[in-house]
C-alpha cells in the first residue's frame, strides 16, 4: 500500500506552498519551494513510478500551539503512515516583535500533546521531530546571542522530547554550524532564519539521513 508523509510546521516548511482551493490550477507547486520539495524531488526521481504520497501542511507564523489547534482537520483526517514536525522558532520571534512570551515549559507540553494525540488517533506511527534553528543574522531583532539564549531551551525541549516518544530526530543547528564553514550564515538562511535554496537542501540532507527508509 503506498505510503502518506505528512510534513507539518511553520513557514520553513510551508515555504510558500500553493493552499488546497489553489492546487486545481497548479498541483505543481502544493509542496512548496523548500525542503518538502526537495525530499520529494529526491524519492520520487529515484524510485520511478512509486505512489508515495507527500503531503505539505506548513503554514507560516504558527507555534507549537498553532499546530495542535489545527492537530486533527491537517493531520489526523489525512491518516498519514508518517509524519515530521519542524516548529519552535516562531515562539522566539514573537517575544523579540512584542507579540508573546517565549514558554518553554508550555512548549514542550504542547509539542507532547500533539504527540499524544498523534499516537491516541493513529497508533505507533514514525514521527520525524526537525530541531528549530537560527544562524547569526543583523535583522534579527534584538541581536543573534538574544535569540540562542531563548531558543536552546526549545531545541533542548525538541531533542529530548524525540527521545522520550522515540521520534527520529534531526539536529539542524548542529547542520547549519557545521555549514557556515563552508559559506557565510546569510548564504543558507537569509534573515537569520529562513532557508534560501541552499539552506533548504540542507535540511532535505539531513533530513533524509535520518529518516529517508521511512518513504518506502
Amino acid at each position: 500500500m503506498p505510503k502518506t508523509v505528512l510534513f507539518f510546521g511553520d513557514s520553513i516548511t510551508d515555504a510558500n506552498r500553493l493552499k488546497e482551493d489553489q492546487m486545481e490550477w497548479n498541483k505543481a507547486h502544493r509542496l512548496g519551494t523548500g525542503y518538502v520539495g526537495f525530499i520529494a524531488a529526491q524519492h520520487l526521481y529515484e524510485n520511478p513510478g512509486c505512489e508515495t504520497r507527500l503531503i505539505n501542511k506548513g503554514i507560516a507564523g504558527n507555534r507549537a500551539k498553532d499546530l495542535y489547534c489545527r492537530l486533527h482537520d491537517d493531520v489526523i483526517v489525512q491518516k498519514p503512515d508518517v509524519i515530521s514536525i519542524m516548529i519552535g522558532i516562531n515562539e522566539v520571534w514573537c517575544k523579540q516583535n512584542a507579540t508573546g512570551e517565549v514558554e518553554p515549559a508550555r512548549f514542550a507540553f504542547t509539542y507532547r500533546a500533539i504527540l499524544d494525540e498523534i499516537k491516541e488517533k493513529l497508533g505507533d506511527i514514525p514521527i520525524v521531530i526537525i530541531e528549530p534553528f537560527c544562524l547569526p543574522n543583523e535583522r534579527l531583532t534584538g541581536g543573534y546571542d538574544t535569540w540562542v539564549k531563548l531558543l536552546e531551551p526549545l531545541q533542548e525541549a525538541s531533542k529530548v522530547i524525540a527521545k522520550e516518544y522515540n521520534c527520529r530526530f534531526v539536529p539542524m543547528q548542529e547542520e547549519f554550524n557545521k555549514l557556515l564553514a563552508q559559506a557565510p550564515a546569510e548564504y543558507w538562511l537569509w534573515d537569520g532564519i529562513h532557508p534560501l535554496s541552499a539552506g533548504h537542501m540542507a535540511i532535505a540532507k539531513a533530513w533524509m539521513a535520518a529518516a529517508g527508509d521511512l518513504l518506502t
